[in-house]
């Protein structure tokens, strides 16, 4: 799984040198220097293909820019959040959603098809959330961080926890049905990242079904038994009467 995640979407080192047709200490430098966008997961850099293909686009015709408000389609995208959703439904603000995990939003956003875009990526070399992505993926571009709110992140198990999960470290011994998220989405790197840190390898984990494209979606198939466990938030594990195993407070 960890092998898929960084084949598609996301780009290694290596991929990125071959694409720009330069050297791997080259790539080093840029990051190091923030001048392309990039992420860290599981102790490694990856880059996400789209906003490497924008950066090439961006550079070669010679300089930056943001398309203004009234260039951008009203659209809200980027992660999943149960509140966001209803806040926006509930605004009669005519802004469309577009849900498809962090790193999407972020690169719609790049391309100028959305107003915004929701963001919860934990950045491991300072701990704190969205605001290393945003400098490294949106290279000299200018922009602003709004906070939205705080979440619960963590292990959604079925009602009374049949399996007594108690902390991560239990997947790697309980033989447990999982449902993953997309490529892109900030529970799954965030969920990659605390499995890196607790020696835990993704691909011995038993993952089930097609990964989930939603929060919501996470806590479906546990709810109708599809997987046992799923990494997500605690507000629709409750919605849907399931428990929750704390691991991670977000922003």
């Amino acid at each position: 799984m960890a092998d898929t995640m960084a084949s598609r979407e996301l780009m290694t080192t290596k991929e990125v040198a071959d694409y720009l047709r330069i050297k791997e200490r080259k790539v080093y430098d840029l990051v190091r220097e923030r001048r392309i966008p990039c992420i860290r997961v599981t102790g490694k850099w990856l880059f996400p293909k789209a906003l490497i293909e924008l950066w090439v686009i961006q550079k070669s015709e010679g300089g930056l820019r943001l398309k203004s408000a009234a260039e951008r389609p009203p659209v809200v995208a980027g992660s999943h959040d149960p509140l966001l959703e209803w806040a926006v439904r509930e605004s009669d603000c005519d802004l469309a959603i577009m849900f498809n995990g962090s790193l999407d939003g972020l690169q719609r956003f790049a391309q100028g098809k959305a107003h915004c875009c929701g963001l919860h990526v934990f950045d491991p070399d300072s701990g704190d959330y969205n605001r290393a992505v945003v400098a490294r993926t949106l290279v000299g571009l200018e922009v602003v961080l709004i906070e939205w709110a705080w979440r619960e992140q963590g292990l959604i198990v079925p009602a009374g926890n049949p399996h007594h999960i108690r902390e991560l470290s239990a997947l790697g011994a309980a033989r447990v049905r999982l449902v993953d998220r997309q490529e892109g989405a900030g529970s799954r790197l965030l969920f990659y990242h605390l499995l890196h840190t607790h020696g835990i390898d993704a691909a011995n984990l038993d993952f089930v079904m097609p990964p989930a494209r939603s929060e919501t979606e996470v806590a479906l198939a546990i709810q109708d038994g599809k997987a046992d466990v799923g990494f997500g938030i605690a507000a629709v594990a409750r919605q849907c009467r399931l428990d929750l195993v704390q691991l991670q407070r977000e922003r």
